[in-house]
C-alpha cells in the first residue's frame, strides 16, 4: 500500500498547531514510542499562557505521569482513582452546560474566556476501571467542548476499536500518531497502515482536519530538569 504521510520535519521550520482550532487531540501509540514526552511538549507549550487564559485538569490514571504539572497554578486538580475520575469528569460535563447557559444568556456562540484542556494520560484505565457513564461524558465533552472553551488531550497506548471507539475517535480529530503494534491500530488512529513502521522514541504521523494528507513530524524532546525549571517559574508566581 502506498503511504501517504510526506518526510520528517525535524530540521526547519518548525512545525506548530493550534490546540484550540483543533479541537482535541488523540495520542497514540505503544510502549516505548513517545507518549509521555509528546504529552509534556503539549504542556510545555501552554506554559507560555497564564492561569488566567489555559487551566488544566489532569486525569492520570497510573499516578505517575503528570505528578510535576499538578503544582503549576494552571492546574485545577490531578486525578488518579476511579471514583474522583468519574466524579471529576460528571463535574466538567454540568461545568461545561453551565458555560453554555451562560452563551446563552448573552447571545455568544463562542465562550470567551479561560480554555479548560482535560488532560487524560492513559485513557484504556478508564476504559477498564471507570463506569460506562464516564466514558459517556469524555464523549460528551468530545462532542460539545470546543464552544464551550473546553478541550480534551487523551492518550493511550491501545489504540484499538475496543478502546477508542467510533463515536469517541470521529471527535477527537487532531491525531499524533507515534509507533503502533500493528497496521490495523494505525488505521484506527489515522485511517491508513503506517505508523506500526516508525521507529520509536518521538516520531509522528501527525493528521488535523486543516490539513492536507498526514505530515510525519518529531516531537520535541525536553528532559526532567527542563520540566522542573519551567514548574519552579510558575510555582513562584503563585
Amino acid at each position: 500500500m502506498t503511504k501517504v504521510y510526506t518526510t520528517p520535519e525535524i530540521s526547519f521550520p518548525a512545525y506548530y498547531a493550534d490546540l484550540t482550532s483543533q479541537p482535541h487531540a488523540l495520542i497514540g501509540g505503544t510502549t516505548g514510542s513517545g507518549k509521555s514526552v509528546t504529552l509534556n511538549g503539549v504542556l510545555r507549550s501552554l506554559m507560555r499562557f497564564t492561569p488566567d487564559e489555559v487551566g488544566l485538569l489532569l486525569i492520570d490514571p497510573k499516578g505517575v505521569e503528570l505528578a510535576d504539572w499538578e503544582r503549576v497554578p494552571h492546574s485545577l486538580g490531578r486525578f488518579c482513582e476511579p471514583e474522583e475520575i468519574s466524579a471529576v469528569i460528571a463535574y466538567a460535563v454540568d461545568f461545561m452546560e453551565q458555560r453554555f447557559a451562560t452563551m446563552k444568556r448573552s447571545g455568544l456562540k463562542r465562550f470567551h474566556g479561560a480554555n479548560i484542556y482535560i488532560v487524560i494520560d492513559e485513557y484504556v484505565d478508564i476504559r477498564l476501571r471507570c463506569p460506562k457513564q464516564t466514558r459517556l461524558d469524555i464523549t460528551k465533552i468530545a462532542c460539545k467542548g470546543r464552544a464551550a472553551g473546553i478541550h480534551l488531550i487523551v492518550c493511550t497506548q491501545r489504540p484499538t476499536r475496543e478502546i477508542i471507539d467510533g463515536s469517541l475517535r470521529a471527535c477527537l480529530p487532531c491525531v499524533l500518531a507515534l509507533r503502533t503494534n500493528s497496521g490495523q491500530e494505525s488505521r484506527n488512529l489515522i485511517d491508513v497502515k503506517g505508523a506500526e513502521d516508525l521507529p520509536l522514541h518521538g516520531e509522528a504521523l501527525y493528521m488535523t482536519p486543516s490539513a492536507k494528507g498526514i505530515t510525519r513530524v518529531e516531537v520535541p524532546f525536553y528532559d526532567d530538569a527542563e520540566i522542573e525549571r519551567i514548574v519552579r517559574f510558575w510555582e513562584r508566581q503563585k
